[in-house]
């Protein structure tokens, strides 16, 4: 499950800081490069999964979900609008078809 720390650490990566310095700061792995890479794809497959379940969800109405569910769905799909991200999950899904 994505926690806060994840979401530091991914930002740091998309902001375009050297790897090593959000994962010393937020990943207990520390400056583990290869786990560092490693976890940056599960995150990106974490949010590409929650995007995919929420848009479902959406459909079926968000008022049945707990306000902070709520809160990361929309978190979720604010961060998908952004360009960047969504580009990445774009090439993602086209990756995995």
């Amino acid at each position: 499950m994505l926690g806060q720390h994840h979401v530091a650490f991914y930002r740091g990566y998309l902001e375009g800081v050297e790897l090593a310095r959000p994962a010393d700061r937020y990943l207990e792995a520390g400056l583990d490069l290869r786990l560092a890479g490693a976890t940056v794809a599960w995150i990106e497959a974490e949010l590409a999964r929650g995007v995919r379940r929420l848009s479902t969800r959406q459909a079926a109405g968000i008022q049945a979900l707990s306000r902070s569910t709520r809160a990361l769905a929309m978190s979720l799909c604010n961060l998908a609008r952004q360009p960047l991200v969504g580009q990445m999950l774009a090439l993602r899904e086209a990756a995995s078809e």
